[in-house]
């Protein structure tokens, strides 16, 4: 019995640690910090000073087709706990590297974008909810560059 349950107990552990591999793990504690807004925010636009990319090629992460880049997929770059007002809110990247942007937003669905602006990413959420935003921000290429991550109502 106690061989079984130790057995048993192993694969569970294994599969759990695949399925952390598999694709981006948004419940880990983010790198950058977890910061709560809510709509009317002070000052706009919010920065983030983050380091785009990571080990993991986004492709190979099962989201969307795309979705670009590579990241650090072990945890988001920041959360966003964002109470949701009358403004659409927007997030966008400045970076001398070409940066990609990816998000999970509230209701769990994923949303990326390259090169709005030249090789710096944009994605507005015209009509956003209240929740939380789980971002990454990634790099076309192999070596982590650095980044600011701005989010504006404007």
């Amino acid at each position: 019995m106690k061989k079984r349950l130790m057995i048993g107990m192993s694969t569970a552990c294994l599969l759990v640690l695949a399925g952390s591999v598999v694709g981006q793990n948004f419940r880990a504690d983010p790198i950058y910090g977890e910061y709560t807004l809510q709509a009317g925010f002070s000052p706009d636009p919010q920065t983030f000073h983050v380091t785009a990319g990571g080990e993991s090629e986004v492709r190979d992460l099962g989201l969307p087709r795309v979705c670009e880049g590579r990241i650090t997929a072990a945890a988001p770059d920041l959360s966003i706990n964002y109470e949701a007002g009358r403004f659409p809110i927007t997030f966008f990247v400045r970076s001398e590297a070409d940066t990609t942007l990816i998000i999970n937003g509230p209701r769990g669905a994923w949303h990326c974008n390259d090169d709005t602006w030249g090789l710096n990413p944009r994605i507005r959420f015209s009509d956003p909810v209240s929740g939380q935003y789980d971002i990454w921000v990634g790099v076309i290429g192999e070596r982590p560059e650095p980044a600011i991550l701005h989010m504006t109502e404007r």
